[in-house]
């Protein structure tokens, strides 16, 4: 009777551990993030803001912490409910520059350069990656209390310092 009762009590352990990653149901992605990794955004002086936490964070903040980790932004890409691209968020010194699809469709050279051109962001398969038209992310970490999802950095990314960092709703 122990036995069982000890099993039981680790097999709820580990259920309750993997509830706790999963993401809900009807969630969609809102936004993609490009960021210095939390190796090398302590190191850098590029953002001025005084670093906040995530969940009080403006969306026009060029850092952020979460978890202990720190951000430093160089990108947002956001989505609408459909996963079509409509904002682009450029991070500079002086602030972010902010251009609507629309806007940038002007200067399809500079889309294509940001990879914006036929961007589009959607769920894999039980949400274990993320699609794009270009690539399949995979998940690293999902951070629930933030909504946000470290994606797994390729040889490039971790070489240029980068994350993808997702969120959802």
């Amino acid at each position: 009777m122990k036995q069982i009762l000890i099993i039981l009590s680790f097999y709820h352990l580990a259920s309750c551990n993997v509830e706790s990653t999963k993401i809900p149901e009807k969630s969609t992605i809102i936004a993609k993030y490009v960021v210095h990794d939390e190796r090398h955004s302590p190191d850098l002086s590029s953002c001025s803001n005084a670093k906040k936490d995530f969940l009080v964070a403006r969306k026009s903040d060029c850092s952020f912490v979460m978890d202990g980790y720190e951000f430093d932004v160089e990108n947002k890409y956001f989505f609408n409910k459909i996963g079509k691209f409509t904002e682009f968020w450029n991070y500079l010194s002086e602030g972010a520059v902010v251009s609507s699809v629309i806007e940038l469709r002007k200067d399809i050279n500079y889309l294509k350069t940001i990879g914006g051109d036929n961007l589009t962001i959607k769920w894999g398969v039980n949400k274990n990656t993320i699609i794009t038209e270009k690539d399949t992310l995979k998940i690293e970490k999902i951070f629930p209390n933030y909504k946000l999802i470290w994606i797994k950095q390729d040889k490039e990314y971790f070489k240029d310092g980068l994350r993808i960092i997702i969120q959802y709703k």
